[in-house]
């Protein structure tokens, strides 16, 4: 259904006269991890410089956390990211995200944040990581809601048809796509298919009984769409742990863990002592 409805609204678009927002480029995800492996290691010089206010300690638990992100078997559907808050979460989750478009030929990453201003802060970081050159940075990352000041009228429907290789966009468009009846929104689904869906601040998307649909509709586009997940949280909540949860769903739901119980209880100490 999706389908038809995006070739409708296509057919109608071009039928007026207008341009109807399409694919542009393609994703280039090696190119992307090049240019996020060279950010880290200017981050790693500077701070050996004394350019990076950050003491050694957290220094070292970013370069860890990264390095770990860069080297975890992708053999699964989920995988968990969590570590405390300034200790680098952002670009690893990046790193994690491109090295799993790499290995399953997905041509599209989405970042799913609860906060406008989050989304604008984590488009910054990126921006700044992974393009060398800025000129065609509107075609390769969209940001995608409802205060974000786009070029034209045809760039703002091209960010929001989700054209781009990587999209930032709030998890309530997301879900009105997944669930609503609307085909403005209904005819983007199709965009997700083979997707990496990467949702930072996860326990902030929606509320504790809301989780039990959530995790049924992430199965499902694991399955059916081929997609694969990445939660991120510097508070993490494992939703799925949860004795009532698991009753629901009625099935096993299984979420890699790559970060080390041992690592993270170091962020823990670290945080708990500033």
């Amino acid at each position: 259904i999706g389908f038809l409805v995006d070739s409708d609204h296509e057919d109608t678009t071009i039928n007026y006269g207008d341009d109807y927002p399409v694919k542009m480029l393609d994703i280039n995800g090696q190119y992307f991890l090049a240019n996020l492996l060279k950010k880290v290691e200017n981050i790693s010089r500077d701070f050996k410089n004394g350019l990076v206010p950050c003491s050694k300690e957290r220094f070292e638990l970013r370069q860890e956390l990264f390095k770990i992100c860069g080297e975890t078997e992708l053999l699964d559907d989920f995988y968990l990211v969590d570590g405390t808050v300034g200790i680098g979460k952002t670009l690893a989750i990046m790193e994690l995200a491109l090295r799993l478009s790499i290995k399953y030929g997905s041509d599209k990453i989405i970042f799913m944040l609860p906060y406008i201003a989050l989304i604008d802060q984590s488009a910054m970081e990126y921006i700044d990581s992974i393009f060398i050159s800025k000129d065609k940075v509107d075609h390769n990352l969209s940001v995608i809601h409802s205060v974000f000041r786009t070029k034209s009228v045809f760039h703002r429907k091209y960010a929001k048809g989700f054209n781009a290789p990587i999209n930032l966009t709030t998890s309530v468009n997301f879900f009105n796509i997944i669930a609503s009846n609307h085909t403005w929104a209904f005819k983007n689904i199709t965009k997700f298919i083979g997707s990496v869906i990467v949702i930072d601040e996860y326990p902030a998307i929606a509320s504790y009984e809301f989780w039990p649909t959530i995790i049924k509709i992430m199965k499902d586009m694991a399955e059916y769409f081929s997609c694969k997940f990445v939660y991120s949280s510097g508070t993490p909540v494992r939703f799925w742990e949860i004795k009532e949860i698991e009753k629901i769903i009625n099935d096993t739901f299984e979420v890699k863990q790559v970060i080390p119980d041992k690592l993270f209880d170091k962020m823990m100490g670290l945080e708990s002592g500033r």
